[in-house]
């Protein structure tokens, strides 16, 4: 289908395999750039659904809508940042009520050059001595959700 190109922007042209339909869903796909691309520094804009009651299904409009949040609370400086804006994010990416207990915030530069926030929940999970339960720190490289399992995150 020959279409023309409303301005300035990227277009993503996804080739699924057969039975991978499931990309296809806008949960789906919100879901993953949720996961992966939260943080990155330009917004992701998908179409807005609303519910038509009448046909009784999803109906996608003209209007746009962020799917991700856009913003990277690791790359501004310590002194921009308040403790409840830690707070807002450590609930946000660890899905917990509570504040944490500690957290930390730190820029390496050297030989290799890094930011590390870490923060340490205020209650041990439930399935702390669980052996099947993986977990751990999680990583982003420029701002990408890369592993939430690094075993070694030192740099040698």
């Amino acid at each position: 289908e020959t279409i023309t190109k409303a301005g300035r922007g990227t277009d993503v042209i996804l080739h699924l395999r057969e039975g991978e339909e499931e990309f296809l869903k806008t949960w789906r796909v919100k879901s993953v750039v949720s996961k992966y691309s939260d943080h990155i520094s330009l917004p992701i804009l998908m179409r807005k659904e609303t519910w038509d009651a009448e046909a009784a299904k999803q109906v996608v409009t003209d209007e746009w809508e962020p799917v991700n949040k856009a913003s990277a609370l690791w790359t501004r400086s310590k002194s921009d940042i308040t403790a409840e804006q830690y707070e807002e994010f450590y609930k946000q990416i660890s899905y917990d009520t509570e504040a944490p207990l500690a957290y930390t915030h730190n820029r390496v530069e050297g030989r290799s050059e890094y930011t590390q926030l870490l923060y340490i929940p205020k209650k041990a999970p439930f399935d702390l001595w669980n052996r099947d339960k993986r977990g751990g720190v999680k990583l982003y490289v420029k701002r990408v959700f890369i592993m939430d399992d690094a075993e070694a995150l030192m740099p040698v």
